[in-house]
């Protein structure tokens, strides 16, 4: 069904002059949104000089723009990094806002995941497999999505029609183009070819042999210590969050939920109003990465956080998603979302700085949370059960950096061993 367009009697000045008071509303880098505005001007210049500023909008005009000056038209992509391709950019959104009245964000890097399209059939039905069977979520398969689409771009590049010609060389040089990488990432990418070849064996499409070919790579998933923030900084993120805007309502409850409570990224963007209960002081989730169901209590602080978001923040929709973008059509988060520019963004402003190596994104603040309890000597499996480990093993990781508790430990061996 075609979509219907929101503003087919706009004039090309109406049109243009409501973009550019939508962008600014929904914000962005200012350098961006200077560099796009004069685009849209110039533009209007254009068709002020060809009496065309109060005519209704058609695309039309946008493709004689273009032409005029120089521009390929918006169904052929210009190189990157040029000013053909900026203006192209512009003005698709241009035509996009005509159209639905407001601007979706596109996703990044697209072509990047691209699978050759003799491959594209097996690559789908391997990923739906692995979601459907290995009840694998959304976002856990990214990686191994990305992995097996650059495998298959290889084959493709080989000369391959099927996965059923692979042989030993082929593996050689997927993995040779990854030497320079640190031994964590090509164990990762062993990894995921690993669990690809092991569909294609019981889909009895390749040799049980050429799993031996696949390099495995000696990485103890433990051994790096947690990424811990250093006292207070926790603090001084949240403080610098502004309070008063709908955006800084959200981020300040999204922020809060996982520096208190230490809930994962995901969860938390996956988060419903059906997963709160208010009477009981719950929230209750089945996690993303696990696929197992999670009670953690909801403190004073956090519900008084998500209650002023919802109340005086969030943007009129019909998703049932607590957090969304606030930027129409006001949908949620993505699958894939890490949130990465929020902590990111509040981190810079309160001028914190990490220790050399310490990870940066909000997966950090749950290993911090999970420490500071362990320091505080609240009980290892209390832990586990607040950050939803299936394990008290995983939980046990946390006590690394508990560089008091190890001495107090050491001190009481060396006592026990004089007895």
């Amino acid at each position: 069904m075609p979509i219907k367009s929101k503003s087919t009697q706009k004039t090309v000045s109406q049109v243009v002059n409501d973009l550019i008071a939508h962008m600014r509303k929904t914000g962005g880098a200012e350098e961006y949104l200077n560099m796009q505005e004069r685009i849209f001007k110039r533009f209007l210049a254009f068709a002020s000089e060809n009496r065309l500023l109060n005519a209704n909008f058609c695309l039309s005009m946008v493709e004689r723009y273009l032409r005029e000056r120089g521009v390929p038209s918006l169904d052929i992509l210009a190189t990157p990094n040029t000013m053909c391709r900026k203006i192209q950019v512009a003005m698709r959104k241009v035509v996009d806002f005509h159209r639905d009245g407001y601007l979706i964000r596109r996703r990044r890097n697209a072509a990047q995941l691209q699978v050759p399209e003799i491959f594209e059939s097996i690559h789908q039905q391997y990923i739906r497999y692995r979601i459907d069977e290995k009840e694998i979520g959304p976002r856990t398969m990214r990686l191994s999505v990305r992995e097996t689409a650059k495998f298959l771009a290889v084959l493709a590049e080989c000369g391959l029609l099927s996965v059923s010609q692979i042989k030993p060389e082929h593996i050689d040089i997927y993995f040779r183009r990854s030497a320079t990488l640190a031994p964590v990432s090509i164990a990762v990418k062993a990894y995921n070819i690993r669990e690809f070849f092991r569909y294609l064996i019981m889909k009895e499409m390749i040799s049980p042999n050429l799993l031996a070919v696949i390099p495995h790579v000696r990485h103890v998933r433990r051994a790096r210590l947690p990424d811990v923030w250093p006292p207070d900084a926790v603090e001084k993120l949240l403080a610098t969050i502004d309070r008063h805007s709908p955006l800084g309502k959200r981020d300040y409850a999204i922020c809060i939920l996982i520096a208190q409570l230490g809930m994962r990224v995901g969860d938390v963007c996956e988060l419903r109003f059906e997963n709160v209960d208010w009477n009981k002081g719950t929230i209750r989730i089945v996690q993303q990465k696990t696929k197992t169901p999670l009670e953690i209590p909801l403190t004073e602080e956090v519900g008084k956080a998500m209650i002023d978001y919802l109340k005086h923040g969030r943007p009129q929709t019909d998703s049932r998603h607590i957090f969304v973008l606030h930027n129409a059509p006001f949908t949620p988060f993505g699958a894939n979302a890490n949130l990465h520019h929020i902590i990111d963004k509040y981190r810079r402003n309160a001028g914190i700085t990490l220790p050399k190596g310490c990870r940066r994104g909000f997966h950090s603040l749950r290993h911090t949370v999970a420490t500071r309890l362990h320091e505080a000597e609240v009980p290892i499996h209390v832990i586990a059960s607040l950050l939803g480990h299936s394990s008290v093993e995983a939980t046990r990781h946390y006590a690394k950096v508990n560089i008091e508790l190890l001495r107090k430990a050491a001190l009481e061996w060396k006592e026990d061993d004089h007895e």
